[in-house]
């Protein structure tokens, strides 16, 4: 396959033309492409027309992919993939998951071994006056950390912050999301975890800023107050313009990010009858980073 790369403005984010997920590539293409996911932790394959099953298929590619416990919206014959859509069937139930991604996190960073790599394929775009909606911003949390005050990256070092499922869950519902029902099974599955605030990457040796305000509760051998004012500080830090990329959808549009080296949102600024429909997968991580704490 020849491929055409074209950068977006900023640290992250590229668009890739001429690649066809539904085939295989050769080892030349993916190479490739996984260099360019280095690169810039967000990229985008344009114009593709994919079944589940290829984008299963691409993704272990990349890594192992995964199933997780809490999704109801698996595709029965691919269960590593899921979807995301504001579409209800005939009973008024929704189809996939409606409201994910509403506060900036990075997945799975509530698990010992977090995500690494997703995978999120546009099949419905909602679209306003000829303009898509629902656009998905990325940060690059590589270049934010790189931006710090040497003073204060110093003070980072070493230091380990609480990510917590539960969390994530009652942040999403007061910004209005899908409450996800914690049980004692999801609890035992998912305690809270330790992670490094600035992690390594495990590819590409680049330290990110790993808190999140999706997920990170408090940072360890702080006073709440203090802790507070420092997760405000590097969350404000990593939502400054420069760091950010907006992914403005297209059908066909295969995304992939890498959560070792961003974090990302969604906006939900559609509502039915403009209608979404996505199908997404992820990778398990190269890495234990985590440290349950229950």
């Amino acid at each position: 396959m020849s491929l055409t790369i074209n950068f977006a403005d900023g640290p992250l984010g590229a668009e890739i033309l001429g690649a066809d997920v539904s085939r295989d590539a050769d080892d030349a293409t993916f190479a490739s492409i996984r260099r360019t996911l280095d690169e810039r932790g967000v990229i985008v394959l344009r114009k593709q027309k994919l079944q589940p099953v290829h984008i299963a298929s691409f993704a272990t590619r990349f890594g192992r992919p995964l199933v997780h416990a809490h999704n109801k919206f698996a595709l029965p014959d691919a269960p590593a993939v899921s979807v995301l859509s504001n579409i209800v069937d005939g009973q008024g139930r929704n189809i996939g998951v409606p409201d994910a991604g509403l506060v900036w996190h990075t997945d799975g960073s509530y698990l010992e071994v977090p995500d690494m790599y997703a995978f999120l394929y546009g099949i419905e775009i909602p679209m306003r006056d000829g303009e898509p909606l629902g656009t998905t911003y990325y940060a690059s949390a590589t270049a934010a950390y790189d931006a710090l005050p040497e003073a204060l990256r110093k003070r980072l070092d070493g230091m380990r912050a609480v990510h917590s499922f539960a969390y994530h869950s009652a942040r999403r519902a007061a910004r209005g999301g899908t409450r996800i029902e914690i049980t004692d099974e999801l609890r035992r599955k998912h305690p809270d975890v330790s992670q490094p605030v600035v992690r390594v990457h495990p590819r590409t040796g680049r330290k990110a800023l790993y808190v999140t305000e999706g997920h990170t509760t408090h940072i360890l051998g702080m006073d709440r107050a203090e802790s507070d004012a420092l997760l405000e500080q590097l969350f404000e830090h990593l939502r400054e313009p420069r760091f950010i990329y907006g992914h403005r959808w297209q059908v066909g549009d295969l995304l992939i990010w890498d959560n070792a080296a961003t974090q990302h949102r969604a906006t939900c600024d559609y509502a039915l009858p403009q209608r979404r429909l996505m199908h997404r997968t992820a990778t398990a991580g190269e890495e234990a980073v985590g440290i349950a704490l229950a």
